[in-house]
């Protein structure tokens, strides 16, 4: 991993951060800046299996959600999932782009 220290990158999902302005200067979640590419990945397979057992459950029947409800958990999920996801990225494309311009 590249030694250069990373951007803040929020976290906060859609029905955190619809407070227009309110979380600007102190988001209340942070990518943690020793966070790995492996680390970033690992937290977003999380997530995805979580939505995943929520579909499972829904498309079982198992319970009744309103569909509003069920938009929520997905957006308060998508945006840190891509935001996370698109710094790990970046961060192996770096260390790949570097190893290449090493050999």
């Amino acid at each position: 991993m590249s030694t250069t220290q990373r951007k803040p990158v929020h976290v906060m999902g859609y029905l955190a951060s619809n407070w227009v302005g309110a979380n600007d200067k102190n988001p209340t979640l942070i990518l943690n800046p020793e966070a790995t590419p492996l680390d970033m990945l690992a937290w977003c397979w999380a997530e995805i299996v979580a939505l995943q057992a929520t579909m499972n459950a829904i498309s079982g029947r198992q319970f009744e959600i309103e569909p509003s409800d069920l938009e929520a958990i997905f957006q308060h999920r998508i945006t840190p999932l891509a935001s996370v996801m698109r710094v790990a990225v970046d961060e192996l494309m770096a260390a790949r782009d570097s190893d290449a311009e090493g050999v």
